[in-house]
């Protein structure tokens, strides 16, 4: 898409939204580059030392660093700067191009269904967790899908992370202290168990689309019930078969397994704090529309022409609308009667809203959020002690104590907190608000068409014919709202949050339509200078017969012979 930038358009322009998680993106890159380099320099003095084994290790995982420095960097250098332009945000179903005719099923099942019934849409909750959370946060339903997905995601997540946190717990009091001496073995495999089963709970789908919702879709009260048995039998089940077990590829003790499940617990519920701190009020749903009945001797399509004049006149700061449905009237000039259709939806150029005015440069509509910020700083946060666990465990490999598995596991799961926080910070500032305006005109009745005749047949020497269009009980049919609509991503599909009605521009394109139309004639006007001209000669070489001898009148003399108006005396 490109950026299209216009003097005149200056609301389009304004300070970069991401201005402040890029500030953590640059943090976290720095000191894991940093880190990067230093395993580097240690894997040059290992490999100095005669270690290779251990040189090789480290210096696959300062690559490893480097890697995910350079990520994060060029990341955040790709967000320095934030274009907007005339061409953002997305429509709200595809758009016409000027001169196109035509309409979408978006246009159809999304614009035209929110103004015709003068409601928005929202699809229902689904599922025991899902209406638990709704009757926890009833206002939650009004809010946008993609939050409505994130909060579902996030709600989801922490019960499940909750569930294995008891479960944990419960194993850990009525299992593994009775598993007799094999109870150490045991209690490390239930421990790897619990953990593989929370890694799926942090890997946030952050696309936005409520149709893929990933792992999370797991989460049931069956799996939940299954959760509890294992809870109380696994450990003892585990205990008898112990035995048979190869042994588990590190120790990790339930108190470190508590401490990533409580981790990952505050990760989700800064996320859906974050996602609280955005929801509404029940959104008001009015639509002005005004419908009236109409009879006049002339083509329809007069009545769209206008429309778009009136409609290009008001364009806001002079950028052209958004034109989604152009339907014009047919009418067959070779049949008697018939029916015709009409329509046009546009929306005007969506403008973002800035929610607190006392800062220009914050457009959330939590105003300051600090929750946001703090996803930021807890992803921070798991970076750098990703990176320290990435370094422990390196540095006792070097130094000749073996990898050090417990490290090893921090660091993994310290990288996967950490990119679900940055990321779901970032998905949460790069929501914008918007406001404009909505526009759908309907025409349609039926029409008889005929030929009308003007002059004297037997005696004048001026006769003219037209087709006439004449359309009696025509439904005329006006709908304007001002909408305010949400994206999460600047070329991100949009959504409804409210519908306001605007009666004042209805009435007023109302009557200028209306007035328009019955001030058109439906005859051919003849009083033109050169149709003036023709008359007047052909009158001369009428009267020049009349008495036997030409008499030809001037060109000059042509002006003299209209009356009021241009038409032609005759």
């Amino acid at each position: 898409m490109a950026y299209e930038y216009s003097s005149q358009n200056l609301r389009l322009n304004f300070p970069n939204p991401l201005r402040i998680h890029n500030g953590f993106l640059l943090a976290a890159g720095t000191i894991v580059m940093l880190a990067g380099f230093w395993l580097l320099i240690s894997a040059r003095q290992a490999l100095s030392n005669g270690v290779h084994g251990a040189a090789f290790v480290a210096a696959i995982a300062a690559l490893v660093l480097l890697g995910i420095a350079a990520a994060y960097l060029f990341q955040c250098l790709t967000q320095l700067r934030f274009y907007f332009g005339r061409s953002r945000p997305v429509g709200l179903a595809p758009q016409l191009e000027p001169d196109q005719e035509g309409t979408s099923e978006p246009a159809q099942r999304i614009i035209k269904e929110t103004l015709r019934q003068q409601a928005i849409e929202y699809t229902e909750p689904n599922g025991p967790i899902s209406g638990l959370l709704y009757s926890l946060a009833p206002n939650l339903i009004y809010a946008p899908s993609p939050l409505r997905d994130y909060a579902e995601q996030q709600f989801k997540g922490a019960v499940e992370i909750i569930a294995l946190l008891l479960g944990m717990i419960v194993a850990a009091i009525f299992g593994v202290s009775r598993t007799g001496s094999h109870g150490s073995a045991a209690s490390a495999w239930i421990s790897l168990i619990f953990l593989v089963a929370a890694v799926p709970s942090l890997l946030l789908n952050n696309s936005g689309d409520p149709g893929q919702r990933g792992p999370l879709r797991r989460l049931s009260l069956e799996w939940l019930i299954l959760l509890a048995a294992f809870a109380v039998i696994g450990p003892v089940a585990l205990s008898l078969v112990s035995g048979f077990l190869p042994p588990p590829p590190f120790y990790l003790a339930v108190g470190n397994l508590i401490l990533f499940l409580v981790l990952a617990l505050c990760l989700h519920g800064l996320f859906f704090a974050a996602v609280l701190r955005q929801l509404t009020p029940p959104p008001p749903t009015a639509v002005s529309m005004i419908q009236e009945t109409w009879n006049f001797s002339n083509n329809p399509s007069l009545i769209t022409g206008e429309f778009l004049r009136a409609t290009q006149e008001a364009w806001a700061e002079k950028i052209p609308n958004r034109r989604y449905v152009r339907i014009e009237p047919k009418i067959d000039l070779s049949a008697q009667s018939g029916a015709f259709h009409s329509e046009i939806i546009e929306e005007t150029q969506p403008f973002p809203i800035l929610i607190n005015a006392d800062r220009k440069d914050q457009i959330s509509p939590s105003g300051a959020p600090p929750f946001i910020i703090a996803l930021d700083a807890f992803g921070l946060a798991m970076v750098v002690g990703a990176t320290a666990a990435t370094g422990l465990a390196t540095a006792g490999l070097m130094s000749g104590s073996g990898l050090n598995g417990t490290a090893v596991v921090y660091a993994l799961f310290f990288w996967i907190l950490g990119a679900a926080a940055l990321g779901a910070a970032q998905r949460l500032w790069l929501r914008f608000d918007f406001q404009s305006q909505l526009l759908w005109l309907e025409l349609q009745g039926p029409y008889v068409s005929a030929k009308v005749e003007q002059g004297n047949v037997i005696q004048g020497t001026l006769r003219s014919s037209s087709n006439l269009v004449q359309v009696e009980g025509m439904t005329y049919r006006l709908w304007a709202a001002n909408i305010h609509t949400a994206s999460f991503g600047k070329d991100a599909v949009r959504h409804f949050i409210s519908v306001f009605g605007a009666p004042d521009l209805a009435e007023a394109l109302t009557v200028r339509l209306k007035a328009f139309i019955a001030g058109q004639g439906s005859i051919p006007a003849l009083g033109n200078s050169a149709n003036a001209e023709r008359i007047a000669q052909n009158r001369a070489m009428v009267d020049g017969v009349k008495i036997g001898a030409p008499n030809p009148i001037a060109p000059a003399e042509a002006a003299s012979l209209t009356g009021e108006g241009g038409l032609p005396k005759i």
